[in-house]
């Protein structure tokens, strides 16, 4: 992770670090369910980053996700 930060900081990129709760489908998400994941201390939701770290985790490699802020599902904006 300290590698990605370094990254964005000599790109002068914005960037936040977290944790992000993963969903098998898009918009599956209830009003109830965001409010959970905020009051764990969930920054975002994520469908496909999953896989990338399940797949690094099996064959024993490091591998981190970089996301993009599309939704802001907290505030109710979504697709």
């Amino acid at each position: 992770m300290e590698a990605a930060c370094e990254y964005c900081e000599r790109k002068d990129y914005r960037y936040v670090t977290g944790t992000v709760v993963s969903m098998s489908a898009m918009l599956l998400e209830t009003h109830e369910m965001v409010k959970e994941w905020a009051l764990k201390g969930y920054d975002g939701v994520d469908m496909e980053t999953v896989t990338t770290l399940a797949i690094a985790h099996k064959f024993n490699k490091k591998a981190i996700g970089l996301l993009n802020l599309s939704d802001h599902i907290i505030n109710g904006n979504t697709l």
